[in-house]
């Protein structure tokens, strides 16, 4: 009798176990459906250029998919505003197309964001500067603070300077 209770003890643990693998297994297939249409509805498809970007993209067929996919990838990798700071810089060089695509290629984009850190930081400086010395020499402080002169301390001496005149 103690051995037939046994066995039917390990028939209800197996069975249990049984079910609770199916289970697992159900879930994880609804997991998996649940991800997969996730992955549908933010696909790498949803993303749109610019259109100050896709402007600039010239070239082949080849060479307009091969752009193409180049900036959405820096986009999901979260520059777009780095891109479209580097659209309005390229429409100031002789040839927009082609200054942006050499910039944002592969091999020169650690060179481009070193680039975008240093007009950023540059921007900055010169925004604080003319505040303290005001309007009318944009230029010339840019092209200060670009050549990494210290600009802020010329604009505090001016300032000291229009005081005590």
């Amino acid at each position: 009798m103690q051995r037939n209770k046994n066995a039917l003890q390990t028939l209800h643990h197996d069975n249990l176990f049984c079910k609770l693998r199916s289970a697992s297994w159900a879930l994880l297939r609804v997991s998996r459906t649940i991800a997969e249409k996730k992955a549908e509805g933010n696909g790498n498809n949803s993303i749109e250029l610019p259109a100050a970007i896709k402007n600039l993209i010239t070239g082949s067929d080849f060479w307009v998919i091969a752009k193409t996919n180049r900036y959405k990838k820096l986009i999901r990798e979260g520059h777009l505003r780095d891109l479209l700071e580097l659209a309005n810089i390229a429409l100031t060089k002789n040839n927009p197309a082609n200054w942006f695509a050499k910039v944002c290629s592969v091999k020169a984009w650690e060179r481009t964001l070193d680039f975008l850190k240093k007009l950023y930081l540059v921007r900055k400086e010169t925004e604080a500067v003319l505040s303290r010395i005001g309007k009318g020499v944009e230029k010339l402080v840019y092209k200060h603070a670009w050549a990494g002169k210290s600009v802020e301390r010329y604009a505090i001496a001016a300032q000291k300077i229009g005081k005590d005149r």
